[in-house]
């Protein structure tokens, strides 16, 4: 994103730029929207802010190299709108339980989350933490005094907060965990949630612009007193290292079995954990991973093919999905106990800590009026998990197999 985007906003709305440099600009836009739609949207918004930023100076772009650019970058971008508006590329896309703004809401970040990196910053409830580094953002509120006389630094720096309220998504949050927020940039396009699910890659621009202009200052400062260049460069490598939370991130740590598995009775266990997010791969694949390393502790059955990939595909994606759309809709708790039961599952391991605040109250609810209370809590494994016991598991695996047959084909297990 960084080289397609920056090529395409300074040769694509330059004024001195060639058909030839257009071009190459639209070819850069399109291999950054082939890698990923959302480095494409990002170059996109690029463009748009330099353009209006050389347009108010009175700026006008060549006409070769605009027409140049578009007739490549336009195409690449209608064949991306025309892909995920077919649903070519959203299979396995975020579950029917939750609505368009609530996906985008467990893909934003939050305040904390643009400052630092850690459990408070990218939380279970929903959210990612992306650092901007808190020496890119001193450097980067010094640029008024400092570039005062400094022409160029200006649109970078809109370009950066920009993409930190755009990254903020439909609401701007304290921290994840947070149940209140003020609308953000994105509040009335939350209806596109379930196509743009992830607003913190704006972040990215946020990235790009503010650390554009903290470089700028860093330099007219050492200029001005060299002294100040060590210093600077030390703050800078710890950000990096420290406060990106790349020196924690690459620590390799065994997970333990949560204490609340070892009271589900002999029979198969549903690990009930989001599905928000709905893609094979991040949190998807994660939580996957997790349930059949958990399944190989506590020794008991797991509706999972623990040596696919075909995470929204097996047994428990579909009874998860289920089970989580009767309770958020707060179906009958009989026909979720009776379901339950014909499916084989002896128990659900509620993973409480990883849902929304509101969803996890409802799915308590419904949970406790259809299985009763928990018969096991624990903290520890580095999750929140409740176990509840399902009432007469039936262990008759060809009734299983039919009621299973019936829930893919949309009807009640």
């Amino acid at each position: 994103m960084s080289h397609g985007g920056v090529s395409a906003g300074e040769s694509g709305v330059s004024a001195v730029g060639s058909g030839v440099s257009g071009f190459l600009s639209g070819v850069l836009f399109a291999l950054a929207l082939a890698t990923s739609a959302y480095a494409g949207i990002a170059a996109a918004v690029l463009v748009v802010v330099l353009g209006l930023s050389r347009l108010a100076a009175g700026e006008l772009p060549r006409p070769p190299a605009l027409a140049a650019a578009a007739a490549v970058a336009v195409p690449a971008g209608l064949v991306e709108a025309w892909l995920f508006a077919t649903g070519e590329m959203r299979a396995g896309g975020a579950s029917a339980a939750l609505s368009p703004g609530a996906s985008m809401a467990v893909g934003s970040t939050s305040l904390v989350g643009l400052l630092s990196w850690g459990p408070a910053a990218s939380g279970a409830a929903g959210g990612e933490a992306a650092p901007l580094g808190w020496t890119v953002l001193a450097l980067a509120a010094l640029a008024p005094v400092v570039l005062a006389r400094v022409r160029g630094w200006r649109p970078w720096a809109a370009l950066g907060l920009l993409g930190a309220a755009l990254a903020l998504g439909p609401a701007v949050r304290l921290d994840p965990a947070s149940s209140f927020g003020v609308p953000g940039l994105l509040r009335p396009l939350s209806a596109l949630g379930g196509w743009f699910r992830f607003p913190v890659r704006m972040a990215w621009l946020a990235e790009l612009g503010l650390g554009l202009v903290a470089a700028r200052v860093a330099s007219e400062l050492a200029r001005r007193r060299a002294r100040l260049a060590a210093p600077l460069l030390l703050a800078a490598a710890v950000d990096a290292t420290v406060g990106s939370g790349a020196l924690f991130a690459a620590r390799s740590r065994s997970a333990e079995l949560p204490s609340a598995y070892r009271a589900a009775p002999d029979a198969p266990v549903l690990d009930l954990y989001p599905e928000a997010l709905g893609l094979p791969v991040d949190f998807g694949l994660e939580a996957y991973d997790l349930a059949c390393f958990f399944g190989a502790l506590h020794r008991r059955p797991v509706a999972a093919r623990c040596l696919d990939t075909a995470v929204g595909a097996d047994p428990g994606a579909v009874v998860r999905r289920w089970l989580q759309d009767a309770l958020l809709r707060r179906r009958p708790a009989g026909s979720v106990s009776g379901g339950l039961a014909r499916l084989g599952f002896g128990s659900v391991a509620f993973w409480a800590g990883l849902h929304l605040p509101a969803d996890r109250l409802l799915m308590r609810e419904g949970l406790g009026a259809a299985l009763g209370p928990p018969r096991a809590t624990s903290r520890d494994g580095g999750l929140l998990v409740e176990l509840y016991a399902v009432p007469e598991p039936r262990a008759d695996r060809e009734a299983a197999r039919w009621a299973l047959a019936r829930l893919r084909a949309g009807e009640a297990p």
